[in-house]
């Protein structure tokens, strides 16, 4: 059932995708954006069919390698000839994550320190260059677009989060570049009307709900956007959210294989479809329903606000030494560079852009979403037993995921000051 849930999700995200182009022209993009999304696509496909390749093959070696799928099923004691294609299924996680460590070994510790630097500094080149893009389309002064993209790139590259992850911590790397290029693509679709913005952003958040178990979350934010729209969308449009839709929540369908087990049965691939369809029709609900409650719009924020506050209060009440301890660790660890150095700057950013956008459509639905991620960090931490030091290391790479957005968010909001105040160099 796995296998063949697998064949009928992509059928429907290629018949959609057919739909979606049919019989209207497909619009090229730039050559430099080729370029630049080619150098990401050629490393990614190599390494993939290259990790597919080494886990299928020593699958049953008695010289088994430890990594990626191969060591999920030795320690489920399920490493078994006729499950070999299933287990190539379960290692989506790696299939999608090219497994370096996995690779290191046949050709050397070079290859595995050196190839992820350089993806690291393609991705910097691919961060300027879509900052460049937007900067035109919002006809910023050129001298002032060449500082501004320079300074987010700069600052990009010299916190020691990134360099670290471009180092060392590769699957955070492939996941910040995967959502950086989801909410650019899903933002170009948004003011250029160019169509083949939507599918690449569609594949990219797929990928990144394979990436990292937090990626579903992730990917509800710029699709709930999406569908928030979704009275002005076609209905080609329509048809191919559905379809990516369904690859998304399938991708979080076998990320969770990797954990629970696998040996699932036709009740797994069931609710997967299930799970689709119901997220989908939820969407569109809230979309089509929105107009009827403007009206209660505020005092509904404010009542989730409310006991997103009750909550945590109660729950400090009673795992007092937890939640004691939990936030010392968390107020220091904001400030060590190689935990959560980063912090500072995002949350602060966050906060910069909260009060000086305001003519941001969806600033309600975006205010809540930051202060739900926040309370909900503070509720997992205070409920750990023992206490997770600073909620653990998820916050750490969770930040990591969204700083490149931010930042690009940030320099994005000073052009927009040095248009409206006129500043140039």
């Amino acid at each position: 059932m796995t296998i063949f849930a697998t064949i009928l999700v992509f059928l429907i995200f290629l018949v959609s995708l057919i739909h979606h182009f049919w019989p209207r022209q497909i619009v090229i993009p730039r050559s430099s954006d080729i370029f630049l999304a080619g150098g990401w696509f050629t490393v990614f496909v190599i390494l993939s069919v290259f990790t597919v390749c080494f886990n299928y093959i020593h699958f049953t070696s008695d010289s088994f390698v430890y990594e990626g799928a191969g060591r999920f099923l030795a320690l489920s004691q399920q490493l078994d000839p006729n499950h070999s294609f299933t287990g190539v299924i379960v290692s989506a996680r790696q299939i999608f994550i090219p497994a370096i460590h996995t690779a290191g070994p046949l050709f050397g510790f070079e290859y595995t320190y050196a190839i992820y630097p350089m993806i690291a500094i393609w991705f910097l080149g691919l961060f300027a260059r879509f900052c460049w893009r937007i900067f035109k389309l919002l006809e910023i002064d050129p001298g002032m677009s060449v500082g501004l993209v320079l300074l987010g790139t700069l600052t990009l590259a010299s916190m020691p989060a990134y360099i670290y992850h471009g180092l060392l911590v590769h699957s955070n790397l492939w996941a910040a570049v995967l959502f950086f290029i989801a909410l650019m693509a899903l933002f170009f679709y948004t003011i250029e009307a160019k169509r083949f913005w939507l599918p690449i952003s569609s594949a990219s958040l797929a990928m990144f709900a394979m990436a990292r178990p937090e990626g579903i979350a992730f990917a509800l934010i710029p699709l709930g956007l999406f569908a928030w729209r979704i009275r002005q969308q076609r209905k080609a449009d329509l048809l191919l959210y559905f379809g990516l839709y369904l690859l998304i929540a399938f991708s979080w369908h076998i990320n969770s294989l990797r954990i629970i087990g696998i040996g699932s049965g036709s009740h797994l691939d069931g609710r997967t479809i299930l799970f689709g369809l119901a997220a989908t029709l939820s969407l569109w609900s809230v979309a089509y329903l929105r107009p009827r409650f403007r009206k209660i719009n505020f005092k509904l924020a404010n009542l989730i606000l409310t006991a997103f506050v009750l909550t945590l209060i109660a729950v400090a009440y009673i795992k007092s030494d937890n939640a004691i301890r939990c936030l010392v660790v968390l107020i220091v660890n904001m400030f060590e560079p190689y935990l959560w150095g980063v912090s500072w700057f995002v949350l602060g950013s966050l906060l910069t852009i909260l009060t000086c956008v305001s003519k941001f459509k969806e600033r309600g639905f975006f205010n809540m979403a930051v202060v739900a991620f926040v309370f909900l960090l503070l509720l997992i931490g205070f409920t750990k037993h023992p206490p997770r030091f600073g909620l653990g290391d998820s916050l750490n790479r969770m930040m990591f995921h969204i700083i490149p957005i931010v930042l690009f968010l940030v320099i994005t909001h000073l052009g927009n000051l040095s248009k409206k105040y006129r500043i140039s160099t």
